[in-house]
Protein backbone atom coordinates (compact mmCIF):
# COMPACT_ATOMS: atom_id res chain seq x y z
CA UNK A 1 0.00 0.00 0.00
CA UNK A 2 1.19 3.35 -0.47
CA UNK A 3 1.35 5.91 2.09
CA UNK A 4 -0.08 9.43 1.44
CA UNK A 5 1.39 12.36 3.35
CA UNK A 6 -2.33 12.66 4.61
CA UNK A 7 -2.66 9.25 5.97
CA UNK A 8 -4.00 8.33 9.55
CA UNK A 9 -0.40 6.90 10.64
CA UNK A 10 1.46 10.12 9.13
CA UNK A 11 -0.90 12.47 10.92
CA UNK A 12 -0.22 11.15 14.07
CA UNK A 13 3.21 11.21 14.19
CA UNK A 14 3.21 14.78 12.74
CA UNK A 15 0.66 15.46 15.98
CA UNK A 16 3.28 13.49 18.13
CA UNK A 17 6.06 15.03 16.98
CA UNK A 18 4.89 18.15 17.15
CA UNK A 19 3.67 17.76 20.77
CA UNK A 20 6.95 16.47 21.86
CA UNK A 21 8.93 19.40 20.36
CA UNK A 22 7.41 21.73 21.74
CA UNK A 23 6.87 20.08 25.52
CA UNK A 24 11.01 19.69 25.03
CA UNK A 25 11.29 23.48 24.43
CA UNK A 26 8.44 24.43 27.18
CA UNK A 27 10.05 22.12 29.45
CA UNK A 28 13.92 23.95 28.64
CA UNK A 29 11.89 27.28 29.43
CA UNK A 30 10.12 26.40 32.59
CA UNK A 31 13.73 24.55 34.24
CA UNK A 32 15.63 27.73 32.55
CA UNK A 33 18.14 25.60 31.02
CA UNK A 34 21.20 27.58 30.47
CA UNK A 35 22.68 25.62 26.88
CA UNK A 36 25.79 27.60 27.38
CA UNK A 37 26.79 25.55 30.59
CA UNK A 38 27.81 22.33 29.74
CA UNK A 39 26.27 20.35 32.44
CA UNK A 40 23.08 21.58 31.57
CA UNK A 41 23.68 21.23 27.80
CA UNK A 42 24.29 18.04 29.00
CA UNK A 43 21.01 17.32 30.48
CA UNK A 44 19.63 19.07 27.62
CA UNK A 45 21.13 16.50 24.91
CA UNK A 46 19.98 13.39 27.22
CA UNK A 47 16.29 14.89 27.55
CA UNK A 48 16.10 15.33 24.12
CA UNK A 49 17.98 11.96 23.35
CA UNK A 50 15.58 9.91 25.44
CA UNK A 51 12.28 12.30 24.09
CA UNK A 52 13.89 11.05 20.44
CA UNK A 53 14.04 7.81 21.33
CA UNK A 54 10.38 7.85 22.76
CA UNK A 55 9.09 8.79 19.52
CA UNK A 56 11.03 5.70 17.62
CA UNK A 57 9.35 3.32 19.90
CA UNK A 58 5.68 5.29 19.50
CA UNK A 59 6.19 5.12 15.56
CA UNK A 60 6.96 1.25 15.75
CA UNK A 61 4.16 0.82 18.23
CA UNK A 62 1.65 2.95 15.91
CA UNK A 63 3.01 1.03 12.93
CA UNK A 64 2.89 -2.40 14.22
CA UNK A 65 -1.13 -1.51 14.93
CA UNK A 66 -1.89 0.17 12.32
CA UNK A 67 -0.02 -2.58 9.85
CA UNK A 68 -3.20 -4.85 9.96
CA UNK A 69 -5.91 -2.00 9.29
CA UNK A 70 -3.57 -1.56 5.84
CA UNK A 71 -3.36 -4.84 4.95
CA UNK A 72 -7.01 -4.35 5.41
CA UNK A 73 -7.50 -1.84 3.10
CA UNK A 74 -5.05 -3.65 0.29
CA UNK A 75 -7.10 -6.91 0.38
CA UNK A 76 -10.82 -4.40 -0.11
CA UNK A 77 -9.41 -2.33 -3.15
CA UNK A 78 -8.14 -5.64 -4.53
CA UNK A 79 -11.68 -7.07 -4.27
CA UNK A 80 -14.35 -7.49 -7.71
CA UNK A 81 -18.25 -7.32 -5.81
CA UNK A 82 -18.89 -8.94 -9.73
CA UNK A 83 -16.79 -12.27 -8.36
CA UNK A 84 -18.14 -14.01 -5.88
CA UNK A 85 -14.63 -16.10 -5.11
CA UNK A 86 -12.76 -12.62 -4.30
CA UNK A 87 -15.17 -12.36 -1.66
CA UNK A 88 -13.25 -13.96 1.31
CA UNK A 89 -10.83 -11.38 3.65
CA UNK A 90 -8.28 -12.37 5.58
CA UNK A 91 -8.72 -13.98 9.00
CA UNK A 92 -8.93 -12.49 12.46
CA UNK A 93 -6.88 -9.26 13.37
CA UNK A 94 -4.77 -9.24 16.08
CA UNK A 95 -6.67 -5.88 17.15
CA UNK A 96 -10.02 -5.89 17.95
CA UNK A 97 -11.54 -2.71 16.22
CA UNK A 98 -9.96 -4.27 13.14
CA UNK A 99 -11.17 -7.44 13.23
CA UNK A 100 -14.74 -6.04 13.67
CA UNK A 101 -14.18 -3.90 10.62
CA UNK A 102 -13.07 -7.00 8.73
CA UNK A 103 -16.11 -8.76 9.66
CA UNK A 104 -18.49 -5.75 8.98
CA UNK A 105 -17.38 -5.57 5.38
CA UNK A 106 -17.44 -9.32 4.94
CA UNK A 107 -21.35 -9.32 6.35
CA UNK A 108 -21.73 -6.57 3.86
CA UNK A 109 -20.39 -8.07 0.80
CA UNK A 110 -22.72 -11.36 1.78
CA UNK A 111 -25.64 -9.27 1.62
CA UNK A 112 -24.37 -7.22 -1.83
CA UNK A 113 -23.74 -11.14 -2.88
CA UNK A 114 -27.22 -12.04 -1.79
CA UNK A 115 -28.92 -8.88 -3.55
CA UNK A 116 -27.06 -9.86 -6.84
CA UNK A 117 -28.44 -13.69 -6.86
CA UNK A 118 -31.98 -12.40 -5.67
CA UNK A 119 -32.11 -9.78 -8.46
CA UNK A 120 -30.56 -12.22 -11.31
CA UNK A 121 -33.58 -14.38 -9.97
CA UNK A 122 -35.57 -11.95 -10.38
CA UNK A 123 -34.38 -11.13 -13.59
CA UNK A 124 -34.58 -14.70 -15.08
CA UNK A 125 -38.09 -14.95 -13.50
CA UNK A 126 -39.60 -11.68 -15.38
CA UNK A 127 -37.76 -12.80 -18.46
CA UNK A 128 -39.68 -16.44 -18.52
CA UNK A 129 -42.87 -15.26 -17.61
CA UNK A 130 -42.97 -12.62 -20.84
CA UNK A 131 -41.48 -15.72 -22.69
CA UNK A 132 -45.00 -17.60 -21.29
CA UNK A 133 -46.89 -15.26 -22.34
CA UNK A 134 -45.51 -14.74 -25.55
CA UNK A 135 -45.78 -18.40 -26.27
CA UNK A 136 -49.54 -18.68 -24.92
CA UNK A 137 -50.11 -15.92 -27.33
CA UNK A 138 -48.61 -17.77 -30.07
CA UNK A 139 -50.50 -20.40 -29.45
CA UNK A 140 -53.99 -19.29 -28.10
CA UNK A 141 -53.77 -16.25 -30.77
CA UNK A 142 -52.34 -16.52 -34.31
CA UNK A 143 -51.98 -20.14 -34.55
CA UNK A 144 -56.19 -20.28 -34.13
CA UNK A 145 -56.21 -17.49 -36.75
CA UNK A 146 -53.95 -19.54 -38.99
CA UNK A 147 -55.74 -22.41 -38.28
CA UNK A 148 -58.87 -20.45 -39.22
CA UNK A 149 -57.89 -19.31 -42.34
CA UNK A 150 -56.56 -22.90 -43.43
CA UNK A 151 -60.50 -23.86 -42.46
CA UNK A 152 -61.02 -21.33 -45.02
CA UNK A 153 -59.13 -22.58 -47.69
CA UNK A 154 -60.35 -25.77 -47.37
CA UNK A 155 -63.67 -24.92 -48.27
CA UNK A 156 -62.32 -22.83 -50.95
CA UNK A 157 -60.47 -25.96 -52.60
CA UNK A 158 -63.89 -27.61 -52.88
CA UNK A 159 -65.37 -24.78 -55.11
CA UNK A 160 -62.19 -23.58 -56.37
CA UNK A 161 -62.16 -24.10 -60.79
CA UNK A 162 -58.98 -26.58 -61.36
CA UNK A 163 -57.02 -23.89 -62.16
CA UNK A 164 -57.20 -21.91 -58.78
CA UNK A 165 -56.56 -25.65 -57.13
CA UNK A 166 -53.01 -25.32 -57.16
CA UNK A 167 -53.06 -21.78 -55.99
CA UNK A 168 -55.30 -22.89 -53.08
CA UNK A 169 -52.86 -25.85 -52.48
CA UNK A 170 -49.79 -24.03 -52.04
CA UNK A 171 -51.67 -21.18 -49.65
CA UNK A 172 -52.87 -24.48 -47.59
CA UNK A 173 -48.82 -25.40 -47.59
CA UNK A 174 -47.83 -22.15 -46.92
CA UNK A 175 -50.03 -21.67 -43.62
CA UNK A 176 -49.12 -25.57 -42.56
CA UNK A 177 -45.69 -24.27 -42.96
CA UNK A 178 -46.10 -21.05 -40.85
CA UNK A 179 -48.36 -23.02 -38.08
CA UNK A 180 -45.35 -25.21 -37.89
CA UNK A 181 -42.88 -22.32 -37.11
CA UNK A 182 -44.80 -20.68 -34.95
CA UNK A 183 -45.45 -23.87 -32.83
CA UNK A 184 -41.81 -24.67 -32.79
CA UNK A 185 -41.25 -20.71 -31.83
CA UNK A 186 -43.37 -21.19 -28.96
CA UNK A 187 -41.82 -24.45 -27.63
CA UNK A 188 -38.94 -22.55 -27.68
CA UNK A 189 -40.14 -19.52 -25.68
CA UNK A 190 -41.65 -21.58 -23.34
CA UNK A 191 -41.94 -25.60 -23.86
CA UNK A 192 -45.41 -27.37 -22.18
CA UNK A 193 -43.32 -30.46 -21.49
CA UNK A 194 -40.97 -28.53 -18.92
CA UNK A 195 -44.73 -26.97 -16.79
CA UNK A 196 -46.63 -30.28 -17.67
CA UNK A 197 -44.11 -33.26 -17.25
CA UNK A 198 -40.50 -31.90 -15.97
CA UNK A 199 -37.60 -31.41 -16.41
CA UNK A 200 -35.85 -34.32 -17.43
CA UNK A 201 -39.08 -35.22 -19.92
CA UNK A 202 -39.02 -31.75 -21.72
CA UNK A 203 -34.85 -32.06 -22.49
CA UNK A 204 -36.02 -35.53 -23.53
CA UNK A 205 -38.11 -34.02 -26.04
CA UNK A 206 -35.42 -31.70 -27.29
CA UNK A 207 -33.23 -34.43 -27.76
CA UNK A 208 -35.75 -35.95 -30.25
CA UNK A 209 -36.51 -33.05 -31.76
CA UNK A 210 -32.87 -32.05 -32.33
CA UNK A 211 -32.19 -35.89 -33.64
CA UNK A 212 -35.00 -35.72 -36.27
CA UNK A 213 -34.14 -32.14 -37.39
CA UNK A 214 -30.65 -32.76 -37.84
CA UNK A 215 -29.99 -37.04 -38.19
CA UNK A 216 -27.28 -36.59 -34.85
CA UNK A 217 -28.65 -38.96 -32.29
CA UNK A 218 -27.98 -37.60 -28.87
CA UNK A 219 -28.19 -39.47 -25.56
CA UNK A 220 -29.38 -37.88 -21.80
CA UNK A 221 -28.67 -39.68 -18.54
CA UNK A 222 -29.38 -37.98 -15.29
CA UNK A 223 -28.67 -38.69 -12.20
CA UNK A 224 -30.91 -37.88 -8.65
CA UNK A 225 -34.40 -36.23 -8.49
CA UNK A 226 -34.32 -33.31 -11.07
CA UNK A 227 -37.97 -32.39 -9.81
CA UNK A 228 -36.68 -31.84 -6.22
CA UNK A 229 -34.77 -28.49 -7.80
CA UNK A 230 -35.95 -25.45 -7.82
CA UNK A 231 -38.00 -23.58 -10.65
CA UNK A 232 -35.47 -21.45 -11.33
CA UNK A 233 -32.53 -24.28 -11.38
CA UNK A 234 -34.58 -26.31 -13.61
CA UNK A 235 -35.66 -23.54 -16.28
CA UNK A 236 -31.34 -22.35 -16.24
CA UNK A 237 -30.57 -25.95 -16.89
CA UNK A 238 -33.19 -26.46 -19.79
CA UNK A 239 -31.88 -23.03 -21.06
CA UNK A 240 -28.31 -24.40 -20.78
CA UNK A 241 -29.31 -27.65 -22.67
CA UNK A 242 -31.26 -25.26 -25.53
CA UNK A 243 -28.59 -23.44 -26.20
CA UNK A 244 -26.04 -26.63 -26.48
CA UNK A 245 -28.48 -27.58 -28.87
CA UNK A 246 -28.45 -25.07 -31.07
CA UNK A 247 -25.23 -24.20 -31.11
CA UNK A 248 -24.14 -28.05 -31.67
CA UNK A 249 -26.80 -28.16 -34.61
CA UNK A 250 -25.60 -25.30 -36.49
CA UNK A 251 -22.48 -26.96 -37.51
CA UNK A 252 -24.76 -30.26 -38.43
CA UNK A 253 -26.93 -27.81 -40.58
CA UNK A 254 -24.06 -26.58 -42.43
CA UNK A 255 -23.13 -29.71 -43.33
CA UNK A 256 -26.23 -30.80 -44.56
Amino acid sequence: MTRRDDSLIGQVVAANVVLVVLTLFGASLVTGLDLSVDHQRWQFLVLALAIILSLCVNMWMLQRRFRPLERLIDRIEEIDPAEASALDLPGSEPAEEISRLAQSFRRLLDRVEQERRRSGQLVMRAQEEERRRLARDLHDEVNQALTAILLRLEALAQDAPEKQSQEVAELKRLVNQAMDELLNLARQLRPTALDDHGLVPAIDAQLKRFAARTGVEVRMQSDGDAEALEEDVQTAIYRVAQEALANAGRPAHART
